[in-house]
């Protein structure tokens, strides 16, 4: 009986978890917190293996400036910032969807 009513509650979290939609394209916020100028921002999801064009393209993030991007399906992002010295910081498996980049170098 236990086993015919695992297989039955697996079955329909199955069912319930292919119906409910994808994450929706959604907006990202970048605070430069930090001292450098950042010259870009790549982002990635986590089953890529492939950064994702430069968000900033020709422009720079400066000290005490925010950025706003929308981005596609999916929550959980690998993200890529490269600053004007050349240090680069890379964030994996960051939740997009809940929380704002905040870059503090």
């Amino acid at each position: 009986m236990k086993k015919a009513s695992l297989a039955l509650a697996l079955s329909l979290a199955a069912a319930l978890a292919s119906t409910l939609p994808a994450a929706a394209a959604h907006n990202l916020r970048i605070v430069n917190a930090g001292s450098h100028a950042v010259e870009t921002i790549n982002i990635s999801s986590i089953n890529r293996s492939l950064w994702g064009p430069d968000l900033l393209g020709n422009r720079f993030l400066f000290p005490g400036q925010t950025a706003n991007f929308t981005i596609g399906e999916g929550c959980l992002e690998d993200i890529r910032v490269i600053y004007r010295n050349g240090h680069v910081i890379t964030r994996g498996s960051f939740d997009t969807c809940k929380y704002d980049v905040r870059l503090n170098y």
